[in-house]
């Protein structure tokens, strides 16, 4: 989706829940879309802040949140890592670099086609699931002197 669709649905679910499309809203989820590299708070506050040299970081912050709340960007990462953020929210996988902390989205078939254990499945209700690799990519694993790994 290029970034003027993703302007259209913001100002749509807003319009449908009564909530004004403010500059700092545009803006902010602006910057998470043209990043397109699962940017921290703190990324998208250095991205907004040279457009709106008056925004502080606890506007960011709300304003990540409640685009998260409108179902408009998806957090992204592990329990005890930093926040990241997403904007695609078509079903897609991710793999996060141990080492530089690098997200890459990972579109594939098969992964999409993982069957729910049936021992959750009879649990629990699953709404979403999504594939999470770690490791090392290629440039930090050069730097590092590790060789691929064949089988895992």
């Amino acid at each position: 989706m290029d970034i003027e669709s993703h302007i259209k649905a913001l100002k749509r679910i807003c319009r449908l829940r009564g909530i004004p499309v403010t500059p700092q809203r545009r803006i902010v989820y602006e910057a998470i879309i043209r990043r397109g590299d699962h940017p921290s708070a703190e990324q998208v506050f250095d991205e907004v802040h040279k457009q709106l040299t008056n925004i502080s970081k606890a506007t960011v912050y709300r304003v990540i949140d409640r685009l998260i709340e409108l179902g408009l960007v998806r957090r992204v990462g592990q329990s005890g890592m930093v926040a990241r953020f997403d904007a695609d929210l078509r079903r897609h996988h991710h793999f996060t670099c141990r080492s530089c902390g690098r997200i890459v989205d990972i579109h594939d078939p098969q992964l999409d086609a993982i069957a729910i254990p049936q021992t959750l499945a009879n649990s629990f209700v699953i709404e979403d699931f999504g594939v999470h690799f770690f490791g090392l990519c290629t440039e930090c694993r050069g730097k590092l002197g590790e060789k691929s790994v064949d089988n895992v």
